[in-house]
């Protein structure tokens, strides 16, 4: 009795918070256990032990009230079966009336709706109804094709107009027709088209703007280009960076270097890329404006592998092939832009076109050199006249070639998920027989 004062107190607590743990605590005890009466208020011990086979555990059970687990189970199960029924049942009488309704015919719609004897908000519904309707069919009547021989066809925009709303038949009406223009080339045409899109309050698709912008792409069409601009700016494009940077290319195209460089410094430094700064650089290119192209790149601001390859083309079509080595040889060093074999085979070609020879020690000692590198020292060989050397390195172009297909193969074979990177890697290796060889 003295040593459980502590356990008969906390057996006290737990009555409090649950009068029929005593029971629970009675069924799984020992034997040696004995027999304790609680109450509220106070406990107390019995010196009689616990008999186990004078009753039966079912009369035990009736007494205490308490029902049995299984029993429990059992009836959860019942009541879960009995919902699941229940919800089958309805599945069942669902899908029967849907297949009613599909076989029944369907009735014809009403044609003509009597107004007179609408009411107010009817009449009002009817009224926009007809106003609809009439807006859709004077649509129809205004798409129209005219061909070369002079006749004219009406086309119809494909849909269902009566689950789309006047606008966005009007929007696919002039997609079609700006569409049909670019096909033929008619870009003012597809222009005139997307400014009355504007005027119209239309939404004008990013993707057909894109394509227009594309298309222009001559210096006669530089008021059109002008107009596309604004057609940007009013549709809110001008957070679309593919969109400014197609800009961009079409005002260099069209030979405007004063657009160019508006809508170039209007674009924010955070939401420039390194695409925005290559297209800039071709439009000095292709403007031959060498200075400001140089000048631009020597910021050192978003330099790519793209960048440097547009600064190559500019001194090669100088004729700046020293200019062109020094920087290809400060790339990784000044301006930390890696020495793609893109560009190795870049500088290569503007080498091998002047001195062969010089190529061939260039492609040697300054990089890893593919099979497309000993084409172009071949080429090279053979615009020379040197045919023996022209046959020796496309025979060396073949063997390296056919030791990077085996490789591609072979990386396909054991890991098919590597094969994009072990491509990409194998153009710059070069396999110790070339080396030997």
């Amino acid at each position: 009795k003295e040593t459980n004062i502590q356990s008969l107190e906390m057996l006290k607590q737990a009555f409090r918070s649950n009068p029929n743990s005593f029971s629970i605590l009675h069924r799984n005890s020992f034997l040696n256990v004995r027999r304790y009466h609680v109450t509220h208020e106070n406990v107390i011990v019995s010196d009689q032990p616990i008999k186990t086979d004078t009753r039966d555990w079912r009369e035990e059970r009736k007494e205490t009230n308490i029902q049995s687990p299984k029993k429990e189970q059992g009836e959860e199960k019942k009541r879960k079966k009995k919902k699941r029924d229940k919800r089958a049942v309805a599945e069942r009488k669902s899908r029967m009336a849907r297949a009613e309704n599909r076989t029944k015919p369907k009735q014809p719609k009403a044609t003509a709706v009597d107004s007179s004897a609408a009411t107010p908000i009817r009449k009002q519904a009817l009224e926009a109804i007809k106003q609809k309707k009439s807006q859709l069919s004077d649509y129809q009547l205004r798409y129209k094709v005219t061909h070369e021989d002079g006749t004219e066809k009406t086309k119809e925009v494909r849909g269902h107009f009566q689950n789309r709303d006047v606008q966005t038949v009007r929007v696919l009406g002039y997609q079609q027709q700006i569409l049909d223009h670019l096909k033929d080339e008619k870009i003012p045409e597809a222009v005139e088209l997307l400014q009355e899109m504007v005027v119209d309050q239309l939404k004008v698709p990013p993707k057909l703007c894109y394509l227009v912008i594309s298309a222009c792409d001559k210096p006669k069409l530089l008021k059109e280009a002008q107009a596309l601009d604004f057609i940007a700016y009013q549709s809110g494009f001008t957070n679309s960076i593919l969109i400014t940077n197609s800009i961009i290319r079409m005002f260099g195209l069209c030979a405007s270097i004063e657009d160019a460089e508006r809508v170039f410094t209007s674009i924010p430094q955070t939401a420039k890329t390194t695409q925005t700064l290559m297209e800039m650089l071709a439009v000095y290119r292709n403007n031959r404006a060498s200075a400001k192209a140089i000048e631009l790149f020597e910021k050192r601001e978003l330099l790519s592998v793209g960048a440097a390859l547009v600064m190559l083309m500019l001194y090669r079509d100088h004729d700046l092939i020293a200019t062109a080595v020094k920087l290809y040889g400060e790339l990784e060093e000044v301006y930390n832009i890696p020495r793609d074999i893109i560009l190795s085979n870049f500088v290569l070609q503007i080498i091998s076109k002047q001195d062969p020879e010089r190529g061939e020690r260039f492609a040697k000692m300054a990089f890893r050199p593919n099979s497309e590198s000993w084409e172009i020292v071949a080429n090279a060989y053979r615009l020379k006249g040197m045919e023996e050397k022209h046959d020796h390195f496309m025979k060396l172009a073949n063997l390296v070639r056919a030791v990077e297909v085996r490789k591609r193969s072979e990386a396909a074979d054991t890991n098919p998920t590597s094969l994009r990177t072990e491509s990409a890697n194998a153009s710059t290796q070069q396999p110790e027989n070339v080396n030997r060889s």
